[in-house]
């Protein structure tokens, strides 16, 4: 059907490819006779391909040993997915696998069986300013799951960023800070 399709289409517009109608009829019978060997030579293609995408799947894959390997979480990646159990990987300070029942190996096993493992939560009106020195390790965040902080809001804020990023930086604070330029400090100046 698709062939006889191409024929029409061929001949109908044979003109705008300022060549013969003649040729195209000529062309089109052609394909027409190799539609069936088409066919034939997928099949054949299939079976030649089809032990090597056999012999391709590992049974026993290479584990790789990661730094940190946190099994059976429940798993929320943030895609809008469903959870689901699964292990987390990660080396050097980057994921490098997610999935169910990873083999990968871990130099520090962490157990996550009845909790939940998520990316960090971004809390995107938070009134830090001043509070900065009280708790550097930030617990209060933390054990939220709160791993960036957007200061700022409410129209105050550092005018000087720069300033207040490196004073951040200098508090070694186990969360990531973001600031907003208040819409009232701007005015003041």
């Amino acid at each position: 059907m698709v062939a006889e399709l191409f024929v029409v289409i061929l001949v109908r517009y044979s003109q705008l490819f300022l060549v013969p109608r003649s040729w195209f009829l000529v062309l089109a019978s052609c394909s027409l006779l190799l539609v069936p060997y088409i066919a034939i030579m997928k099949s054949v293609l299939f079976l030649i391909l089809l032990p090597f995408t056999l012999f391709a799947q590992q049974k026993n894959p290479i584990a790789i040993v990661c730094d940190i390997l946190i099994r059976n979480g429940k798993i929320i990646d943030g895609s809008g997915n469903s959870w689901y159990y699964g292990d987390i990987a990660v080396k050097d300070g980057k994921i490098v696998g997610i999935g169910r029942q990873l083999t990968n190996t871990g130099e520090k096993t962490i157990d996550a069986t009845g909790l939940i493992v998520a990316p960090g939560f971004i809390d995107v009106h938070t009134h830090l300013e001043q509070d900065e020195t009280k708790d550097p390790n930030a617990t209060n965040f933390i054990m939220d799951g709160v791993t960036t902080c957007i200061t700022g809001n409410c129209g105050a804020s550092n005018t000087d960023i720069g300033k207040y990023l490196r004073f951040i930086d200098s508090l070694k604070l186990s969360i990531n800070v973001a600031t907003l330029v208040g819409h009232n400090d701007v005015r003041s100046k």
